[in-house]
């Protein structure tokens, strides 16, 4: 039987769909869509403002609040939102390149924007050393800190059993390091995981899909019946290291043939340089734009829709977004990958599966952990 926490934690889950999907609505538009009675709202909401959740505005009760084009006559109502001011957390991105950081509020930003970065360095004793020195400015805010990692990782903990591209997080015991450099435990979560996250959370209507993101590495995530898929080991949605039957090349996980020396951004620029195309990803892509599609990059396409296909046909699913370097490359190689992944899905025979690119909304994907682990305090 469900207690009074529960359904307090349900209720502000609720309230704050709301009012993300909104942007902003009274408490009685938020009654209509919560479908919760009067009461109920006001009592929730209160207890969001108390927590700097939401925040009120004086707005006319029409569209805007409500999502209904009849004006209202008389006093304006007051509209909620949920609060873009206030500091509540520090998000980081351990990126194979770069370490980044920016301090957000609740609301779930439109896209990434960083606050402060430095080049990630090929040691872990560095990499606390100015990862100390960047948080110092922030380290009195009280601030819940949401980690985003590559590799195979355990979320709980933040231990990375594989990091291919990042060597020294495996023997790196990371939460016990960023306690001390936080002086809390932060919030850890894959890279790939927040992508999809993110992705739900800016198109909260979008429905099931499977993301895929090409990057250093090549990973997958899939959003089913709106939450995001969880198997019981530490690792899911490894899509990059599938083998592709004719690869020889060396992965970073140690096998050979894997996906991800073919279509990561690396593995692409790889394949240009082997066929006379420029070797920086800025000049590759200029290439690409205008022209007909090279065979080389037609056959790792081809490659990559088969397994895309086979997550497709596994989850069951027929919606993909691919992010990172798919949405650099030009439509018509994005139109060619979709192509391939409908040639080889199971229910493009029987009805529509759709294939389109989008950029990364990550910081988003944090925000949503981090503000559901202030609900479920």
């Amino acid at each position: 039987m469900a207690n009074s926490t529960y359904l307090r934690q349900m209720h502000q889950r609720r309230i704050i769909q709301a009012v993300a999907r909104c942007g902003e609505v009274s408490r009685s538009g938020l009654a209509r869509a919560t479908g919760m009675s009067q009461p109920t709202v006001s009592r929730i909401v209160e207890q969001l403002l108390s927590e700097h959740v939401l925040v009120e505005s004086t707005v006319a009760d029409s569209a805007a609040a409500n999502r209904s084009d009849k004006p209202v006559l008389g006093r304006p109502s007051v509209g909620l939102k949920l609060d873009r001011q206030r500091p509540r957390f520090c998000v980081m991105q351990v990126g194979v390149r770069f370490t980044r950081l920016a301090v957000l509020p609740v609301a779930i930003p439109g896209e990434d924007r960083w606050d402060d970065e430095f080049p990630t360095p090929g040691s872990a004793d560095e990499w606390i050393r100015q990862l100390a020195r960047v948080w110092e400015p922030h380290a009195k805010k009280g601030l819940r800190v949401m980690v985003s990692l590559p590799g195979v990782v355990d979320e709980q903990s933040g231990k990375a059993y594989l990091s291919p591209n990042l060597r020294w997080l495996e023997s790196l015991d990371l939460g016990a390091a960023l306690r001390d450099v936080f002086g809390s435990q932060p919030i850890f979560k894959h890279e790939i995981r927040l992508l999809a996250l993110g992705q739900l959370a800016t198109e909260p209507d979008a429905g099931d899909f499977l993301l895929v993101d090409s990057g250093n590495g090549v990973g997958a995530a899939a959003i089913i019946n709106g939450k995001l898929f969880k198997g019981t080991l530490p690792l899911c949605g490894e899509i990059g290291h599938i083998a592709v039957p004719g690869n020889h090349r060396p992965c970073g996980c140690g096998a050979t043939g894997c996906l991800e020396t073919l279509v990561s951004r690396g593995g692409l620029l790889t394949s240009a340089a082997e066929h006379g195309e420029p070797a920086t990803w800025p000049e590759l892509v200029k290439e690409l734009t205008g022209k007909e599609i090279p065979r080389w990059l037609k056959h790792t396409l081809e490659n990559t829709a088969v397994n895309i296909a086979g997550a497709l046909n596994l989850f069951g699913l027929r919606n993909v977004v691919l992010t990172g370097a798919f949405a650099e490359l030009p439509q018509s190689t994005v139109d060619f990958l979709s192509e391939s992944v409908q040639e080889h899905s199971m229910w493009a025979r029987f009805g529509q599966v759709a294939v389109r690119a989008a950029r990364r909304h990550r910081q988003a994907g944090m925000v949503s952990v981090a503000l559901e682990e202030i609900l479920s305090a």
